[in-house]
């Protein structure tokens, strides 16, 4: 985290930082500005927090900083003993894949910094390229709004774990209903089965149950997941990664296809659901992950309230 001290901010900066102080004295709150941090969206500013003062009472004052920054909102929060206040940068700063990506190959080249399966996820708050590492999830699902991004999202991760791992450590399962968002990979060497129906996901769904329980039996006294399994054995086993673009049309499609647009009963057999969350409960040992994007909320807290994603 670059912490920029108060000697180094620009007089625009400065001047801002007063305003916010003259709103604090206002509001009766005694803090001490320690330092910033800027990331492409927004600046946070952090405070000492003198320990007299009740910390809701500044955690409820969003509405007078954004007023004192001239903005439209803020966002404060507690970090350790500090309070942060957020900031909207006057432009935004344009995140490209190349530069996070060329920093996360600088982090995977470091043993101790090495992910199995890294997720680039952009950059934070802090300025600072963020990722994690799918095996730790286990499982991801990614929920928005038309045009929110999750399309733009799901093929930056495709793309990150495609650059990071050889088709021999990595096998990806695409299941894109609208033939577009994920088509793009259908030429990778890591992808072995592009889905474009529910009856192709039935089938597919078939093999990698058939996988992930032949890798159980494999390492039932041997070992308690992949990671520890492969650690032992010259032959490594590939992870598998199933990435669907909009679980809700996939479950809708299924609806149409099983009941002939009588979607009523496929609540009595939501085949798709249930044989996800049949994967979602074993396959994580086994090195199976999968990776949802949807728009639907209904199908969103489904998935949500079994705790599997």
């Amino acid at each position: 985290m670059n912490q920029i001290p108060i000697e180094q901010l620009s007089p625009t900066e400065k001047q801002l930082l007063i305003r916010i102080q003259a709103k604090l004295i206002g509001l009766g709150v005694t803090a001490r500005f320690a330092y910033k941090t800027t990331g492409p969206v927004v600046s946070t500013f952090y405070y000492n927090l003198d320990y007299s003062i009740p910390i809701v009472k500044i955690l409820k004052k969003e509405e007078d900083i954004a007023i004192a920054a001239g903005v439209s909102r803020v966002l404060i929060t507690r970090e350790e003993d500090k309070i942060a206040i957020s900031i909207p940068n006057p432009v935004r700063e344009t995140v490209t894949f190349d530069s996070c990506i060329y920093t996360m190959m600088q982090e995977q080249a470091k043993p101790e910094t090495r992910k199995a399966l890294p997720l680039l996820l952009g950059v934070n708050t802090y300025g600072k390229v963020s990722s994690l590492d799918l095996v730790d999830q286990p499982h991801v699902l990614i929920a928005g709004s038309t045009g929110g991004g999750k399309s733009i999202l799901l093929q930056a991760l495709i793309s990150g774990l495609a650059l990071m791992r050889s088709e021999k450590e990595l096998k990806l399962i695409l299941v894109d209903t609208k033939k577009l968002d994920l088509s793009l990979f259908s030429t990778l060497p890591h992808v072995i089965d592009t889905i474009e129906n529910p009856e192709q996901f039935h089938t597919s769904m078939t093999r990698l149950m058939s996988i992930v329980r032949k890798r159980t039996d494999l390492m039932k006294g041997i070992a308690r997941n992949i990671t520890e399994y492969n650690q032992m054995q010259d032959q490594k086993l590939p992870y598998y990664v199933m990435a669907i673009d909009e679980v809700a049309d996939l479950i809708n499609l299924d609806k149409n296809w099983l009941f002939e647009g009588d979607a009523t009963k496929y609540e009595d057999y939501p085949r798709i659901p249930a044989r996800l969350n049949s994967l979602l409960q074993i396959c994580r040992a086994a090195g199976v992950h999968v990776i949802c994007a949807t728009r639907s909320e209904e199908h969103t807290s489904e998935l949500q309230s079994r705790q599997y994603l």
